[in-house]
Parts: structure tokens; sequence; C-alpha cells
């Protein structure tokens, strides 16, 4: 159960990295990563959709 809850992470890692430089769309693997993510306790239902909302919109990140 472990090795799946880090693999989870990490396609939500990978989709965050993405993210930074375009809009991802939401794939199958980022909602069964989420919902897994739900089932064991590590998110609430709220947090992982607002993640997939999140996802298509751009993240705004300043210049410094």
């Amino acid at each position: 159960m472990e090795r799946v809850t880090k693999l989870a992470l990490r396609v939500l890692e990978e989709a965050l990295a993405q993210a930074e430089a375009e809009i991802v769309e939401p794939q199958v693997s980022h909602r069964l990563a989420l919902q897994w993510l739900v089932a064991v306790g590590a998110l609430e239902n709220w947090q992982a959709q607002g993640f997939i909302e999140a996802m298509g919109a751009p993240i705004l990140t300043p210049h410094l």
C-alpha cells in the first residue's frame, strides 16, 4: 500500500511541475491518484476536487 501511495504522490508531483509551465488537462491517472489518496485518508474529497479544478487554471508565479 505504501508503494502505491508513493506512486500516486509522484504522479501528482509531476502534474504540478508540468503545470508551472502550462495548463495541464486532468488525466485518468491524476484522478486515480487523487482518489487513492482519499481512500487511504491522506486527502479529503474537497482537496482532491480542488486539485483537479486548479489543474485547469494557470498557476501564477511571480518573477523575481
